[in-house]
């Protein structure tokens, strides 16, 4: 016996009826457009200078719109960069600089905008929410980034509790949806109780949340995780520093770690391992030259000195021969006769070639 389809309920829909939306991204997986995300990390982790990096792709018009990472040209957006506390123009002028971004496209505001009254030495209050929908409507900016979300998010638990927090996070979800601008929120990586109450509150609308981290061995270079996607997948650890060839900070590429080991443990945990494995692979086959090794590692994106670390704790010998640094194993070491003519071969091997940027 068969029974035919149940109705929906009165005020319901069937999802057969539902025509999905298509959501678009400036930085895929990163950054949907007209959604509220968040980019957290510790002191000193590079959150303003992932956040500059991120601002230029909007004031450029180069977007990150396609699964392999590729940019595409579109239109340049304006970028609205809000920091209640210190002028955002100090923080932001040189990172912008030194990533080769114009800034015709780029507007800040700082402690001018702290509503209400401020006494001298006292801690300017952050903008409310109708003088945020003010500047974003008399600007219309494709990209509203606020620093120091935190300070936003004291005043709404003083005035309304988590739920005044949770207030606060739809109005700005339904303020990025209404005119289809991004809206990035930086802050401190939550860690006490209070503080993650508050972030947890938050992100009850947020649609990505990122995670910023510094490399322990180079300062130059930083690591943006993927913790939270509601639109996409998870996006690999994107690599920001400083490329010699090009004269400025970009994107380097991507590496196998997650957005928790970004953020909870040091990156030479996940960069040593990397390193190893590339050693592994690199030797298995027989010693190999110590130049066509590290120059192979800097195109895999690997630091010398995480190739170092990983080369001692291999135990991975180096020697010279037929007037080339050779790196082997200590099983090949080990070995007591080699002949003239497999030295020559060893020192002359190629390391593997890294994938195309």
């Amino acid at each position: 016996m068969t029974h035919p389809d149940p109705a929906p309920p009165e005020g319901a829909v069937s999802l057969s009826q539902v025509s999905p939306k298509k959501t678009s991204f400036l930085l895929w997986p990163y950054l949907p457009e007209g959604r509220l995300c968040v980019l957290e990390g510790g002191p000193g982790s590079g959150k303003t200078w992932l956040a500059a990096q991120i601002s230029g792709h909007v004031a450029t018009g180069f977007l990150g719109r396609t699964a392999d990472y590729r940019l595409e040209y579109e239109r340049p957006g304006k970028v609205l960069f809000l920091n209640p506390r210190r002028d955002p123009a100090e923080v932001l002028l040189e990172r912008l600089r030194l990533s080769k971004i114009p800034l015709e496209n780029v507007l800040v505001y700082g402690a001018s905008l702290a509503s209400g009254q401020k006494a001298k030495g006292e801690t300017p209050a952050p903008p409310d929410f109708e003088k945020i929908l003010n500047l974003v409507g008399k600007h219309a900016p494709k990209l509203l980034v606020l620093d120091g979300i935190e300070d936003f998010l004291d005043r709404e638990a003083a005035a309304g509790g988590l739920e005044g927090v949770k207030r606060f996070s739809r109005q700005l979800s339904f303020l990025a949806e209404s005119v289809n601008c991004a809206i990035l929120a930086i802050r401190e990586t939550p860690r006490g109780k209070r503080e993650k109450n508050l972030a947890r509150a938050f992100d009850k609308a947020v649609s990505s949340v990122l995670v910023a981290s510094q490399d322990a061995d180079d300062p130059t270079r930083r690591f943006l995780g993927h913790l939270k996607s509601v639109h996409a997948p998870l996006g690999k650890t994107l690599v920001h520093g400083w490329d010699p060839e090009m004269d400025r900070y970009r994107w380097i590429n991507a590496v196998e770690a997650t957005a928790r080991e970004v953020q909870g443990a040091p990156v030479r945990s996940f960069e040593y391992r990397q390193a190893e494995v590339f050693l592994r692979e690199t030797l298995r086959e027989g010693p190999c030259s110590a130049a066509a090794i590290l120059a192979a590692a800097a195109g895999f994106g690997i630091g010398k000195k995480a190739l170092y670390r990983a080369k001692d704790y291999l135990r991975i010998y180096s020697r010279q021969m037929e007037g080339y640094w050779v790196w082997m194993t200590e099983e090949e070491y080990e070995k007591a006769e080699t002949s003239h003519r497999q030295r020559s071969a060893w020192a002359g091997r190629k390391a593997p070639e890294p994938a195309p940027r």
